[in-house]
């Protein structure tokens, strides 16, 4: 039977003056190709030196770039020489170049980790003043003293690194097994579903107006839920001209508004019900109305539009925090607020709460909150969890429709498929 395969590429740079030690990292990471084998691991490495035709550094940065942005690991090791510069009007040199990417990529979620190696006893003030640049930045570094101590360090840090990676193929698989084999990716449903609404109805143009209907809808939806509220009544409040958004029934897609008579009106369409419940969850959440969130969870046509109104606002980010981590009581026995939170916050791919995430996996009581805080792990691609999601798929007592949760959320972080949630 066929099984699934993981390729990780491994990223190798070095200074003209560690030839040495380039040859030992290479021949390391073959001798764990040989043992890995057998846990359907296939590790890669490319260094421009070997696998480039290239011989001008100028000429092959891009290559570089393009081989060290596919790589899981990036082992980068200095000796005496900090090397050239790429491009005339850059002073950042090759090795400079690569270490920032490596780590920014780290950093972002899209690449796992660094090894970075400086020989002792340097004595090139540049490289001094690099290496202590990059100590003040609390990135982690190893120093070793000729290359039978550098081998020995290499090899302990790359089994500690690929035992991280012995699970990774057998959970892939069982993602790709119990999934749904037909599915469509949504993150940009919201987007193009808002063009349309925005050519019925320049609704920005009307944003008190706008709030007024966001906060009846949300009503609306916490009494009834997502099936019975869409086409209750409305009655109108004689203080507000509803005009621009009340539709003449000449149009291709509707306005907002019906009247249904002089004292009531509905919503025309499901989308605009829908959008105008997104705006009402953006000013409940602004005003910490955590009673808007409480009784019905919301579908995800209108996490869609929520996302589009509230993606990079540190307010909102900071108060669905408070709520996901019930902080001062504020959620507390609200579990379906919880879930919203973390399911928000996955959607607005707010990085900084990935650290909330893990902990609401971890530790509240609610399983739909383990679930949707799994979830936004994998959509934010927190590799920085990876080992809990890892320990959280083996622990004995997991329920099943967590484990298959779990299961997505490592495939989206380390990038073999995309599981819509």
């Amino acid at each position: 039977m066929a099984r699934l395969s993981i390729h990780i590429p491994v990223f190798i740079a070095c200074a003209s003056d560690v030839i040495q030690e380039r040859d030992i990292a290479k021949n390391e990471i073959e001798r764990l190709q040989e043992e890995v084998k057998w846990d359907n691991l296939h590790l890669s490495t490319f260094h421009w030196r070997w696998d480039s035709r290239t011989t001008v550094l100028r000429a092959a940065q891009p290559s570089l770039t393009e081989y060290l942005s596919k790589s899981e690991l990036a082992i980068i090791i200095f000796g005496n020489r900090l090397g050239s510069p790429i491009s005339i009007d850059n002073s950042e040199t090759g090795m400079q170049h690569e270490l920032r990417i490596a780590t920014e990529k780290v950093m972002e979620g899209t690449s796992d980790d660094v090894l970075l190696y400086f020989k002792k006893d340097i004595t090139n003030i540049e490289l001094i003043a690099y290496k202590k640049q990059i100590e003040d930045k609390r990135i982690f570094l190893w120093e070793y003293e000729d290359e039978e101590d550098f081998q020995r360090i290499l090899h302990d840090h790359l089994n500690i690194w690929i035992d991280r990676w012995k699970l990774i193929p057998i959970i892939s698989e069982y993602a790709l097994r119990n999934s749904d084999k037909e599915y469509a990716e949504s993150d940009f449903l919201g987007e193009n579903k808002m063009v349309i609404l925005r050519r019925a109805c320049q609704f920005e143009d009307y944003e008190l107006l706008a709030k007024h209907l966001g906060k009846h809808a949300i009503n609306l939806y916490q009494s009834f839920g997502a099936k019975d509220s869409y086409n209750s009544r409305i009655v109108i409040d004689k203080n507000i001209d509803y005009k621009p958004f009340i539709d003449s029934g000449h149009n291709s897609f509707p306005k907002p508004l019906i009247e249904i008579d002089k004292h009531h009106f509905k919503f025309s369409h499901v989308e605009w019900f829908y959008f105008f419940c997104a705006v009402g969850l953006d000013y409940a959440i602004l005003g910490n109305d955590t009673r808007m969130v409480a009784n019905y969870p919301y579908i995800n046509p209108i996490h869609q539009y929520l996302a589009l109104r509230i993606t990079g606002s540190k307010k909102h980010t900071n108060n669905l925090r408070d709520w996901l981590l019930n902080k001062s009581g504020i959620t507390k026995g609200q579990p379906i607020a919880r879930n919203f939170a973390a399911y928000v916050l996955g959607m607005v791919h707010a990085k900084e709460a990935e650290d909330d995430l893990a902990y609401a996996a971890l530790n509240d009581l609610g399983e739909d909150v383990k679930v949707y805080a799994v979830m936004s792990l994998g959509k934010i691609r927190s590799r920085k969890h990876m080992d809990l999601l890892v320990a959280l798929w083996s622990s004995p007592n997991i329920q099943d429709s967590l484990k298959l949760f779990i299961s997505q959320s490592i495939s989206n972080i380390i990038g073999i498929t995309n599981y819509p949630h």
